[in-house]
């Protein structure tokens, strides 16, 4: 959800507000490949089309509409900007290397009260390959996709892993890459982890 349309209630600090952010390298090669599954394909392109139409305000899957970085950009202005707005944080890959914590610091943001069993339950729930398996199963089938993907299945499990990046970008593409993200975020507090 873009930041400029949360109600103005959240901003001015009733509720709260879990915004989870992941470098943009792995948002990019997981974005396209989430495109092409769809049936018909929905980017039939290759990798430097897709990189063009994905640094630019083209694209449109980041909100109402612009690239990652700028929503990103508009997100962290937000939150600059607004010290009534009840925001944590949470950076996928840090999720990744230590989901029990992760999930500890959210409870307690969240004013939950919590003991270990349930965060290590919730921990062995929310792994990426028992969701994936949830998924393959029939509670992942709904009439509402069955138009655009196999078998009514959103394709929304993959890898889930932090740097599969690396595995498809071209130097080149990771340089170019590197200069808009630097260009688009130059003085920002965002501190991204790619691997």
């Amino acid at each position: 959800m873009p930041y400029d349309i949360l109600p103005s209630g959240i901003k001015r600090g009733i509720g709260k507000v879990v915004y989870v952010i992941r470098n943009p390298k792995d948002v990019f090669v997981s974005c396209k490949f989430f495109l092409q599954s769809f049936t018909p394909n929905v980017y039939n392109g290759d990798m430097d089309g897709f990189l063009k139409i994905f640094l630019s305000d083209e694209l449109g899957g980041f909100g109402t509409g612009g690239s990652w970085s700028t929503h990103t950009k508009e997100w962290d202005d937000g939150i600059t900007s607004n010290p009534n707005l009840q925001v944590h944080i949470i950076k996928y890959e840090e999720l990744k290397k230590d989901t029990y914590g992760e999930i500890e610091k959210l409870a307690k943001f969240l004013d939950v009260k919590y003991s270990k069993e349930l965060l290590g339950n919730i921990v062995k729930e929310v792994a990426f390959d028992k969701m994936k398996a949830v998924h393959k199963t029939e509670s992942g089938v709904t009439e509402k996709w069955t138009h655009i993907c196999k078998d009514g299945r959103l394709p929304v499990y993959r890898k889930g892993i932090v740097g599969d990046w690396k595995n498809h970008l071209t130097v080149k593409q990771n340089e170019l890459f590197d200069a808009v993200i630097e260009e688009k975020l130059s003085g920002r507090n965002i501190e991204l982890i790619y691997e």
